[in-house]
C-alpha cells in the first residue's frame, strides 16, 4: 500500500503544463489508494498499516 499512496500523495498540483497522461496516472493511483484504504477500513486493519503520523498540510501567510 505504501507505494500506491505515495503515488497519490498531495504532492501533485495539477496545472496547465501537465498532460492528460499525467492526470490519468494520478487519478489511477488515487483510485487504487482509496480502494486499498477502503479494504483496510472494512477489515479493521487500517491503524496497523499506518507508518508514522498522518501528514498535515499547514497554510502559512506570507510575511
Amino acid at each position: 500500500m505504501n507505494t500506491v499512496c505515495a503515488e497519490a500523495s498531495t504532492l501533485f498540483h495539477a496545472m496547465a503544463a501537465h498532460t492528460d497522461e499525467h492526470v490519468d496516472r494520478y487519478l489511477d493511483a488515487t483510485d487504487r489508494s482509496f480502494g486499498e484504504l477502503s479494504m483496510l477500513l472494512q477489515t479493521g486493519e487500517l491503524m496497523f498499516s499506518l507508518i508514522g503520523p498522518p501528514p498535515v498540510a499547514k497554510f502559512k501567510r506570507p510575511a
